[in-house]
């Protein structure tokens, strides 16, 4: 039995297996607020009119020689030289500043896993194996002696 005692002490040990798995899930909202400018292209819009004066020097339309209408035209700027009416609008370029968001979704998946194996720990070397096996034959020989001893005692 202490024979027993001393063999398992000496055994190696073994260190088990373990398997962890992570996961995680990382969402990043990016949210970026940005301005741009609108460029409204120049408008104008014109009219040309050839006059006449009647018999009392009033000036009257003749006839209409040209005519062109803008997109966005306010009420015309009249001018008469020469009997010719010149009526003219002139839009200046425009700017408009809009400010808008701009959302980035960013998904990130990462998993870990971390595998551990088996490890012989304390693992005896050759010339500590014979010591092993040299000590277990001493304690049997001295074991052996021992139970002579007590048998010539008894004797």
């Amino acid at each position: 039995m202490c024979v027993s005692l001393l063999l398992i002490s000496c055994s190696p040990r073994l260190v088990p297996v373990t398997v962890t798995e992570k996961d995680s899930v990382i969402v990043n909202t990016i949210e970026t607020i940005k301005d741009t400018v609108v460029v409204i292209a120049a408008d104008s819009s014109m009219i040309q009119m050839l006059l006449e004066c009647d018999s009392l020097n009033n000036v009257r339309i003749k006839e209409i020689s040209s005519y062109r209408a803008g997109a966005n035209t306010p009420v015309p700027q009249v001018t008469i030289s020469n009997n010719m009416l010149t009526a003219r609008v002139d839009i200046e370029q425009r700017n408009m500043l809009l400010h808008y968001k701009q959302k980035y979704y960013e998904q990130l998946q990462k998993t870990f896993r971390d595998t551990v194996k088996i490890v012989e720990v304390n693992k005896l070397k050759w010339y500590q194996k014979v010591l092993q096996w040299l000590g277990i034959a001493l304690l049997v020989y001295i074991l052996i002696l021992i139970i002579k001893l007590i048998n010539k005692i008894k004797i």
